[in-house]
């Protein structure tokens, strides 16, 4: 959390509350308390999806109007499902979702779809990703040597469904998009995709 604080404060965000609660937490309305007399522009929760959920069902019943951002969890259909009309209007920041832009990613949604007649999500693409660049690199190395596959992954340039990806010396991926999602009307929105660095 202190370096996400650190970052955002380098953007020019000024942090007034940050708070620590429990997995499992079912009450968090002393928290909401102290949260709506600083009435913040935003506030930003990491939370998984049923601590989430909870979270902001008592926020919205607390009448606190702010922007919402969460986590990657929370742009999902079981979040929405459990979290019901208090989801409208939430932020999620993704590393995927299935309507991103792009041409890889709409024949990724098309195969996948065509094979598990469901839309892929976060963990879908995830995985597919994961293999095709481990595949590639133990092709890059010729060989089976750890060693050998490690120096290939640091020469990875993947056209995912997503982005590129590409590896540092320090095994840091870059390159890849992610997104910045609203859910509106029980679906997610894509607000904006960006590239991520090189860092």
């Amino acid at each position: 959390m202190e370096d996400f604080e650190k970052d955002l404060n380098a953007l020019g965000v000024k942090s007034v509350m940050k708070e620590y609660f429990d997995h499992g937490t079912t009450d968090f309305y002393t928290l909401l308390t102290k949260l709506r007399a600083l009435k913040p522009d935003g506030v930003f929760v990491a939370a998984e999806t049923q601590d989430g959920s909870i979270l902001v069902k008592q926020l919205k019943e607390f009448g606190i109007e702010t922007k919402v951002f969460g986590v990657g969890s929370w742009a999902t259909a079981d979040f929405i499902g459990l979290t019901g009309e208090a989801s409208e209007g939430i932020y999620a920041a993704v590393p995927y979702v299935s309507n991103m832009k792009g041409e890889r990613n709409a024949g990724f949604v098309e195969s996948y779809q065509k094979e598990y007649k469901q839309l892929p999500g976060k963990y879908d693409a995830s995985g597919y990703n994961a293999m095709n660049i481990l595949m590639q690199a133990i092709e890059r190395a010729g060989s089976d040597e750890p060693e050998k596959i490690r120096d290939a992954l640091y020469k990875t340039d993947y056209a995912a469904p997503n982005g590129r990806f590409q590896f540092t010396e320090k095994g840091e991926g870059y390159g890849f998009d992610t997104v910045l999602v609203q859910i509106q009307g029980g679906k997610t929105h894509v607000v904006t995709q960006a590239r991520t660095e090189k860092p």
